[in-house]
């Protein structure tokens, strides 16, 4: 959030109405997946968890050796 204050001059509330629309379709597509998987397993549902975690570590240690982040 501070990111896009610091830079969105002049368009914060685009910026932040975007930020919050896609947390709030992201958050609703991943609790339907796992709410789908824990019907069936809830091996499945830890493991789609835990690859979806170890994703964004992997991004933000990639961003990170950039100097990105």
């Amino acid at each position: 959030r501070s990111f896009i204050a610091l830079n969105f001059k002049g368009s914060e509330g685009t910026a932040f109405g975007l930020f919050y629309l896609l947390y709030a379709l992201f958050g609703a597509v991943g609790g339907i997946a796992v709410g789908f998987l824990l019907k069936h397993s809830e091996l499945y549902a830890f493991f789609y968890t835990l690859s979806g975690t170890l994703l964004i570590l992997t991004l933000l240690g990639i961003l990170k050796t950039k100097g990105k982040v």
